[in-house]
C-alpha cells in the first residue's frame, strides 16, 4: 500500500467517525429531567406543552437566524418562575419547526408554531422538541430544531 493510499484510507476512516458522532440521535428525558447542567451542549427531545409564560422575546442567534422564545410545560397552565422552567427557542419565519411572525399586541391565540410536516401546532395538546440544550446557572433552554405533534389522532 503506498502512503497515499494509505492516508486516504486513514483519512476515510476519521471521516466515518466525525460524522458518525455529529450525528448521535437525540437523548429522550422527561421535563423534569432536562435542565441539569450535564445536559448543556447536548441535544435532547422531551415532550411538553408550549406556552408565552406572559410574553414573546425574539432575538438573533449564532447562524443568524432570529428565534422566539416560548416555555414547554409538562402539563398545560401557567410558567412557574420559581422553579427552573426549559425555555424553547423557535426559529421565526413560515415553514416547518418555525414560529410566524407576529405583530404588536397579539394575543396567545394569534400564534402559529409549525410542526415538522408544516401543520400548525395546537398548542393545547403535547408536543415532542428535539434541539441542544444550553443550560447556565439560572437559565435552561433549547434552540429547537424540530417539533412534533403527540397526543393527537389525525
Amino acid at each position: 500500500m503506498t502512503s497515499m493510499t494509505r492516508f486516504a484510507v486513514v483519512l476515510g476512516v476519521l471521516g466515518c467517525f466525525a460524522l458518525s458522532s455529529c450525528s448521535e440521535p437525540p437523548v429522550a428525558m422527561t421535563l423534569p429531567q432536562v435542565c441539569v447542567e450535564a445536559n448543556s451542549g447536548k441535544t435532547i427531545t422531551t415532550e411538553g406543552y408550549l406556552t408565552l409564560g406572559g410574553s414573546l422575546f425574539c432575538s438573533g442567534d449564532r447562524s443568524g437566524n432570529v428565534r422566539c422564545g416560548l416555555y414547554a410545560l409538562a402539563a398545560p397552565g401557567e410558567v412557574d418562575f420559581n422553579t427552573l422552567p426549559m425555555g424553547v427557542r423557535i426559529v421565526q419565519g413560515t415553514g416547518a419547526n418555525q414560529i410566524e411572525p407576529v405583530e404588536r399586541g397579539f394575543r396567545a391565540e394569534d400564534l402559529v408554531i409549525r410542526d415538522a410536516q408544516g401543520n400548525r401546532i395546537d398548542v393545547s395538546q403535547p408536543v415532542q422538541v428535539t434541539g441542544r440544550m444550553l443550560i447556565g446557572e439560572k437559565s435552561c433552554s433549547m434552540d429547537a430544531d424540530e417539533m412534533k405533534m403527540t397526543g393527537v389522532t389525525r
